[in-house]
């Protein structure tokens, strides 16, 4: 598969820059390497590309009783317990050795063997490094706390039960034109499962056992944090390349100014146009796509509008 490093040439002869791995005007490593990654960025944000089943990574939803959003596990989470869990059925504060990957609606595995349980973030303190959960068991002081990371993971496409079945798909407002009090609703299985923005989701009914299911979603195309070495894989296929360096090139030419950049934008609407005609591919998977109406379906009805 292609890498950023596989684009950088071709980006610079587009600029009219010796193709180097240094640069002379723009920087390779701090300026040409991020404007590709800000290519694929906003790919995926238009095309809903590249979409991850996470069958190797079932993600467990806690047990709640009330309305409960859950946060898409983005971040690896892998620390330990800095104070013990004394007291149950209560919202508690608990300190960790890291908080990285912690927020609120996270789901949480504590502690491990018989004692270990799901419980779901309601509260974060970054300046004492802790989250607070209501806890159905005692945990002593030192035990693991961990989740199940989908890197890069950020709009919800899917939710899959036992057998890789599919549940149904709703919108808040289809809950509450349907099913009024849908929020109190308890039940031990899954029904549906709903959008609450892009990084969060939730299920009716409100669990009363925790569930494991099998999450499908959009993923940003680099995961990893700056600086990047160029050895970073391009999540996309061969058509998608000339689109990305029309873009990084549209990126960096803002630095000359007016006219090279006015001119810049014969490129980024080659990049938008074939973006356009990638997202009609993958429309065929599913229907949640990113538009350029600003990141909403334009045809969105006026009753849905409400």
């Amino acid at each position: 598969m292609a890498t950023i490093s596989s684009l950088e040439t071709d980006i610079q002869s587009q600029l009219e820059e010796t193709a180097d791995d240094i640069g002379i005007f723009w920087n390779v490593a701090n300026e040409i390497r991020p404007a590709i990654v800000e290519a694929c960025n906003e790919s995926t944000l238009i095309t809903g590309e590249p979409q991850v089943r996470a069958a190797t990574a079932p993600f467990t939803i806690p047990a709640t009783t009330v309305f409960t959003p859950f946060a898409l596990p983005a971040i690896a989470v892998n620390t330990t317990t800095n104070s013990a869990v004394g007291s149950i059925g209560i919202p508690l504060q608990v300190l960790v050795g890291s908080p990285l990957g912690i927020s609120v609606n996270s789901a949480l595995s504590v502690d491990s063997g018989a004692n270990q349980e799901w419980v779901v973030v309601t509260a974060i303190n970054q300046p004492l490094s802790a989250f607070t959960a209501v806890f159905t068991k005692t945990h002593l002081q030192g035990v693991a706390v961990t989740n199940l990371a989908a890197p890069g993971a950020f709009a919800l496409l899917r939710v899959e039960g036992p057998g890789s079945l599919a549940y149904q798909k709703y919108s808040m407002w289809d809950l509450d034109r349907s099913l009024p009090g849908w929020e109190l609703a308890t039940g031990p299985v899954p029904l549906a499962w709903f959008p609450f923005g892009l990084g969060q989701f939730g299920i009716y009914p409100n669990l009363t056992a925790p569930a494991t299911v099998i999450l499908s979603y959009v993923q940003m195309p680099i995961t990893t944090a700056p600086p990047w070495d160029g050895t970073q894989v391009i999540p996309f296929q061969p058509e998608y390349f000339d689109g990305l360096k029309d873009a990084a090139q549209h990126y960096l030419q803002f630095k000359e100014g007016d006219p090279e950049f006015t001119q810049s934008f014969g490129p980024y609407n080659r990049f938008l146009a074939s973006c356009e005609e990638m997202s009609h591919f993958a429309w065929r998977k599913n229907s949640l796509r990113f538009t350029r109406s600003g990141g909403a379906s334009s045809a969105i009805t006026p009753v849905r509008g409400k």
